[in-house]
């Protein structure tokens, strides 16, 4: 799965990885309450600085045969930098 927020997308688009981040990602039910169609609501884990850039973890899966992102290097610097955005 690829989601591509060039064209399409809300403010979120311009949140970026980190293996440290400073965003939180919960799912939430809305008015129809299907449990298969959650919306994400990203909360701050910490008090986030004036101009700070807001960041979450994709957290993708190690290891999904094909899998777009398994390659991709992860520059975020952090302690905790796993090298790639999985």
């Amino acid at each position: 799965l690829v989601i591509d927020s060039m064209k399409f997308g809300n403010v979120m688009r311009f949140a970026n990885h980190s293996c440290e981040p400073n965003l939180l990602i919960v799912n939430v039910l809305s008015d129809y309450a299907d449990e298969r169609l959650p919306s994400a609501a990203f909360f701050t884990v910490r008090d986030v600085k004036k101009g700070e850039e807001l960041t979450w973890d994709y957290n993708y899966e190690v290891g999904i045969p094909g899998h777009l992102l398994n390659s991709q290097p992860c520059l975020c610097k952090s302690a905790r930098c796993r090298g790639v955005m999985m």
